[in-house]
């Protein structure tokens, strides 16, 4: 490869790589690539679009100093005229050289190895490789371009960019002759979109040899950091050269820089190749000269007609927001109105809930009095029933006290009739005994007479004291008989209060069911223990029955007589 100058940097100086190129023709892969491999970007950066979707690094601080630069010239970035040889050396344009100085010092610092990526620098090189050099940067260029109809495609694809796809080419143009201009003498090298997406190594190789220093990233590291740069499905448009040769729209002019353009980016820029270009120049100079006034009014009128329509696109847009938002407005209305008698049947339905809260609150009032009453009564029931069973547990200590009096009697009169019993079988046997020994002798038979009439003697008192003993007994029985009436009155008399407090209580509220179960409970006790003092009643009288039938049987009509009549009596009372 060949070059128009072959760089001469010692290792000590500064290198400012710039990307020179037309919009819209891979400048900001190009950047992002030399970011990749280890050159320095500026500290601010423009935000990705959905139409750069990697970035464009590029300096937004640089691009406003650009646009104010060409805006003294009485030029924009889509400018195809010339502008005047020299231009640079205005005094008007040394504040431009101090500004660039502080944009330089503040985006990129102390930094040795730069890149500078702004399309706007193609037309102002003359001022900015001066400036350069003055701040100790020595300039070296990439030239990259793309099919100039792919560039009018992208550039009309974009809605905030106003060029016509004809004069975006005579833009192309321009950029890429001024660019190639502005940057002899300065090493450069020439490359293209398609090529960069083939084969992005040729473009890095021939740079490291053109410009004569290598990238600070290792060879082995680089493909790695630069790959996710470059995708070839962000290339919307693809247009062949030959389609463009083709092209009758397309000027002579175009097409002659176009092959130029190629063959440097496979060859190297070669004298033939720089003399046709200073030709078409020279050439579009000229025309620019005839039809620049004309074109210029056209676009003028162009943009004031596009202004126009995007204003009357602004009012339609804001037309149908309107619209919208009346439609909205109206359907709210409907929607208050909707809710307005709502309300209205809300507040009839409040009404009535007043009026049934004011009926509740009078039911409320007159449920809190007759609970009162209630709690009133329940009181006094409990009171009641607290003296019932206080009453209860008296009769029960007294029952308790007789049974176990009972009991006891019941067995001394048990062990009083074994005892007689006893000795009367005892006597029996002596008057055997004494019946046999009668041919004993009259004196014996005296004798035992008269112990036999001692005996008998001792047996009557003996009968009368168990006779006076069972008439105690059957009057202590007696007692508790009484005892046990008067404790069935007052069990009737408990049960009748505690009918009528049950039944008051069941008329008042259903609250007093625990009360009834007490009552219920206690009256099962009492029946309980009324059976049990039945059932030992029946006991004791079936033991005196039975002991009154032991004594009836006896052959002895004196012991016997004293407990026919205790019998008599018992049967009187039944």
């Amino acid at each position: 490869m060949t070059s128009s100058c072959r760089s001469t940097q010692n290792s000590g100086q500064k290198v400012a790589v710039l990307v020179l190129g037309m919009h819209r023709s891979g400048t900001s892969m190009l950047g992002g690539v030399l970011d990749r491999l280890g050159c320095q970007g500026a500290r601010t950066h423009l935000k990705a679009a959905p139409s750069n979707p990697k970035g464009y690094f590029e300096s937004p601080e640089i691009m406003k100093l650009n646009d104010a630069i060409l805006a003294t010239l009485g030029s924009r970035w889509d400018d195809w005229r010339p502008i005047e040889e020299g231009w640079q050396n205005s005094p008007r344009f040394v504040e431009f050289r101090d500004r660039i100085a502080e944009t330089m010092a503040a985006e990129y610092g102390n930094a040795s190895l730069i890149y500078l990526k702004d399309p706007r620098l193609c037309r102002l090189m003359p001022l900015w490789r001066e400036v350069l050099s003055d701040s100790g940067f020595a300039p070296v260029c990439i030239h990259t371009h793309r099919n100039p109809c792919e560039v009018s495609l992208s550039l009309a694809a974009r809605t905030e960019i106003e060029v016509e796809p004809e004069l975006g080419m005579l833009a192309w143009l321009r950029h890429i002759l001024d660019a190639e201009a502005g940057s002899r003498g300065l090493p450069r090298i020439f490359t293209s979109y398609g090529r960069l997406l083939s084969n992005w190594t040729e473009c890095s190789d021939r740079a490291e040899e053109v410009f004569g220093f290598s990238w600070p990233v290792a060879r082995n590291a680089r493909d790695d950091r630069v790959r996710d740069m470059i995708d070839r499905s962000l290339r919307h448009h693809d247009s062949s050269v030959e389609d463009l040769m083709h092209d009758a729209s397309v000027p002579d002019l175009v097409k002659d820089c176009m092959t130029v353009m190629e063959r440097w980016a496979r060859d190297g820029e070669d004298a033939a190749g720089r003399e046709t270009l200073i030709q078409i120049a020279g050439k579009f100079d000229a025309s620019a000269a005839l039809f620049a006034g004309s074109v210029v009014g056209l676009a003028a009128k162009y943009r004031k007609a596009r202004g126009r329509e995007e204003k009357l696109e602004a009012l339609d847009r804001d037309l149908k927001e309107r619209e919208q938002e009346m439609a909205a407005r109206l359907t709210e209305l409907d929607t208050l109105h909707d809710a307005r008698n709502r309300l209205a049947e809300r507040e009839t339905e409040i009404q009535d809930q007043k009026v049934r809260i004011a009926a509740l609150r009078e039911e409320r009032d007159k449920l809190e009095q007759d609970c009162e009453t209630l709690r009133t009564q329940d009181s006094l029931l409990r009171d009641e029933l607290r003296q019932t069973g206080d009453r209860l547990l008296q009769l029960r200590a007294e029952r308790e006290s007789v049974s176990a009096e009972f009991q006891e009697k019941l067995a001394a009169a048990a062990a009083a009739f074994e005892e007689a019993e006893q000795r009367f079988a005892d006597l029996h046997k002596r008057y055997v005994a004494l019946e046999e020994k009668s041919v004993a002798g009259e004196a014996a038979l005296q004798e035992s007479r008269e112990r036999l009439e001692s005996t008998r003697i001792e047996a009557e008192d003996r009968m009368r004291t168990l006779t006076m003993e069972l008439t105690a007994f059957t009057d202590t029985t007696i007692e508790q008989g009484k005892t046990l009436a008067r404790l069935k009155c007052e069990l009737a008399a408990v049960k009748g209060e505690r009918d009528k407090a049950v039944a008051a209580a069941e008329e008042r509220a259903r609250a007093l069911a625990a009360a009834n179960e007490k009552i219920a409970l206690r009256d099962n006790e009492l029946r309980t223990t009324r059976e049990t003092l039945g059932q030992e009643q029946k006991k004791a009288l079936h033991m005196i029955e039975s002991l009154h039938q032991e004594y009836r049987s006896s052959t002895s009509w004196r012991i016997s007589a004293p407990v026919r009549a205790v019998g008599l009596l018992i049967r009187h009372r039944r």
